[in-house]
Parts: C-alpha cells; sequence; structure tokens
C-alpha cells in the first residue's frame, strides 16, 4: 500500500494521537508526541534523504528511530550522567545528521 496522501496520513495521525488520549489521557498524549519528536522525526530527517518512497521513510524511521534512539541514548548516558540531557543530545545529533546529509546530497546533485 502506497501512501501519496498525504491528506490521510495525516488524518491517521491525529486519530492515532486522539486514540492515545482517549485511552491514556493528557499524560499519554504528551508521551506519544514526544516520541514522535524525540526518536521518529530525526530518523525521518535522514531517511528522506535517500532514494526511498515515502511510506518506506515513515516506516522505517518508525522502527530505527525507535531501536537505534534508544541505543544511541543508552550510550550518551554511559559518558553524560543525565537522561534530559542525553536525549537532547541524541535529537540533536539526528537533527544536525539529517541537515547535513540533506545539504550534501543537494550540493552532489549539481
Amino acid at each position: 500500500m502506497k501512501l501519496d496522501n498525504r491528506m490521510l496520513a495525516g488524518i491517521g495521525v491525529v486519530v492515532g494521537l486522539a486514540l492515545g488520549a482517549k485511552l491514556f489521557g493528557f499524560p499519554g498524549l504528551r508521551t506519544l508526541v514526544a516520541m514522535l519528536v524525540i526518536f521518529v522525526l530525526p530518523s525521518y530527517f535522514i531517511l528522506r534523504n535517500f532514494d526511498l518512497d515515502g511510506d518506506e521513510v515513515v516506516f522505517l524511521s518508525l522502527f530505527m528511530g525507535l531501536s537505534l534512539g534508544s541505543l544511541s541514548v543508552w550510550y550518551i548516558n554511559r559518558v553524560v550522567p543525565s537522561l534530559t540531557i542525553s536525549l537532547g543530545v541524541m535529537v540533536a545529533l539526528g537533527i544536525i545528521v539529517g541537515l547535513f546529509l540533506h545539504r550534501h546530497m543537494q550540493h552532489r546533485k549539481k
């Protein structure tokens, strides 16, 4: 199934967040949004630079973000003994790598 319709994907995310809010309340909604921002978004920025379809990028960013994001937070936490700082460093590094790859791929195409 191709995920070509962005409106349908957006509605799916909103329905998922609404369901999370209904089942788990406001703390559950905050947790889901934080997981999307902290784990999925940096992986999405990195993977969108490669020659992959949109649905492949979303699917891979979900699993790569949750697995590699958790692992990188654990390794950073071994050096920096604060989980909050480790999360921030992991998100910042993921976004920086994604932006670097985006610029590098654009420069390579020229």
